[in-house]
């Protein structure tokens, strides 16, 4: 009957009683909070390379960065523990620990620290033994899931990208083979690879993608597990996002302008894009930069605004156009958009 803090969730209130007060009358709302982090209930090594900690509450998604886990055999010999994944669903209440191993047999200890629950109630250290295992795992390294789905439309421009693998694999060892590409021209998409437990991780493009156009998601062979397994085949998924909201920039320069007079920049989408845009060039500039462009592929054309009306009067206004399309990526300039106005 005596509260333990350390152990039992609880709170505790004070009441004073006013001096000279013989009664004090109030309203008492009693509510048992969970003022305690998670206890470790029960370990087993599945395995000579991984080991599942049973706890008695679910866990939280903060585990990610703050918890801290360690092994050492009856010697006091430490296994490294290479990272950590949660379960979700209803096994909620166990994480999985990659040990560079083969832990081996005999009596275990693993120390856990900093874990969190759901509410954010953190367990300094925790510690259980149990007996270690020399078996290689039962299932192979291999891709679980990848987000967006093969074939899928529609996809965010921007990101993020998801891949997820059956076991603990290294960041570095990833990012030299996980990439992103465009399957028009096959120039692979900058962006960042970031970890998001043991086996999860997302990709961030640097800039978003262009929409309605194809992109391919590769895996290349060689990525190992920590108990040896390697994947040997090239994986391959394609999608097609839609359009962003992350303008581009059209950049050039003018030749042939009449001194005195200004020049209006036509840019004209191609395609299925509605929408031109015009932009007003001072008398005397040569050089433009056109911001806030979206996305797209584009014609651009120019004309000295003689009659200073904002648009072309014909043949009595002198014109000149950009040969081609000018394709127009998110956050970037596309430049050496050169154009001569012709009399």
């Amino acid at each position: 009957l005596l509260w333990n803090p350390e152990l039992e969730a609880g709170a505790e209130s004070s009441i004073v009683v006013p001096s000279g007060e013989d009664t004090l009358q109030i309203s008492l709302s009693l509510t048992v909070v969970d003022t305690v982090g998670p206890r470790i209930v029960e370990a087993e090594a599945i395995d000579g390379y991984h080991v599942r900690l049973d706890f008695n509450e679910q866990l939280g998604s903060a585990n990610a960065e703050t918890a801290s886990f360690s092994l050492s055999d009856s010697s006091g010999a430490r296994l490294e523990v290479s990272g950590f994944w949660l379960r979700s669903g209803r096994q909620a209440y166990s994480a999985i620990l990659s040990v560079e191993g083969p832990i081996g047999e005999g009596r275990v200890t693993v120390l856990a620290s900093e874990v969190v629950d759901l509410v954010g109630n953190v367990t300094p250290v925790d510690s259980i033994d149990m007996d270690g295992s020399s078996e290689l795992p039962d299932d192979s390294l291999r891709v679980s899931s990848h987000s967006p789905a093969d074939g899928d439309v529609g996809t965010h421009a921007a990101g993020p990208f998801f891949i997820s693998l059956t076991h603990w694999v290294d960041l570095t060892e990833l990012s030299a083979r996980w990439m992103l590409r465009s399957v028009a021209d096959s120039a692979v998409v900058d962006g960042s690879i970031e970890r998001m437990d043991g086996r999860s991780f997302r990709f961030i493009p640097e800039h978003e993608l262009l929409g309605e156009r194809q992109y391919v998601f590769e895996l290349l062979p060689g990525l190992t597990s920590v108990f040896g397994d390697t994947i040997r085949n090239d994986h391959q998924w394609t999608f097609i996002p839609a359009w962003g909201d992350e303008p581009g920039m059209i950049g050039g320069s003018i030749a042939g302008v009449r001194a005195g007079y200004p020049v209006m920049i036509q840019v004209a989408p191609a395609g299925f894009l509605s929408g031109v845009i015009y932009r007003l060039l001072e008398p005397g500039l040569t050089e433009f930069l056109l911001e806030e462009i979206p996305a797209g592929r584009y014609t651009v054309s120019a004309f000295v605004d003689l009659d200073s009306d904002s648009s072309w009067a014909g043949a009595r206004e002198p014109y000149g156009a950009f040969p081609g399309v000018v394709e127009v990526y998110p956050g970037l300039e596309s430049s050496g958009v050169d154009i001569e106005i012709l009399p």
